[in-house]
């Protein structure tokens, strides 16, 4: 399944104050910390045409991780994991697989060295750069 339909990108999203604002990291509720996730904790959007949330990834301290499509109903939960680094990667990449009412999403995730984007690609190879929420 392709980001862009996960994601419903028509150039549409929610508004902000709609439901993707309930998504914040829980980073204090987690039982443990991973830290080999601890670069990508936090919120992360990707902002559509207009400007608005077409879509949120939060990482929460513990690796379990929650996205949201803007006009797709359903909201995927799963586990971020770090992927074995391959010959030649600067910067390490992770995989989070979540799943949503029966649908099962892998995403490829790569922060920049500077925090600020994240870099997803669904299955199908399309990628989206996601900024660090507030």
């Amino acid at each position: 399944m392709g980001l862009a339909v996960v994601l419903g990108l028509a150039g549409c999203g929610t508004a902000a104050g709609d439901r993707n604002d309930q998504w914040e990291p829980n980073a204090t509720a987690s039982a443990s910390r991973n830290d080999a996730v601890a670069e990508l904790v936090g919120r992360w959007n990707y902002l559509a045409d207009f400007q608005v949330d077409a879509a949120t990834l939060v990482v929460n301290a513990d690796g379990s991780a929650t996205y949201v499509a803007g006009d797709d109903p359903t909201d995927y939960v799963g586990k971020v994991k770090p992927l074995k680094q391959q010959s030649g990667q600067k910067e390490p990449r992770y995989e989070a697989e979540l799943t949503g009412r029966g649908k099962t999403v892998t995403l490829t995730l790569r922060a920049d060295p500077d925090g600020r984007a994240l870099h997803v690609t669904d299955e199908s190879g399309d990628t989206r750069v996601f900024a660090r929420g507030v």
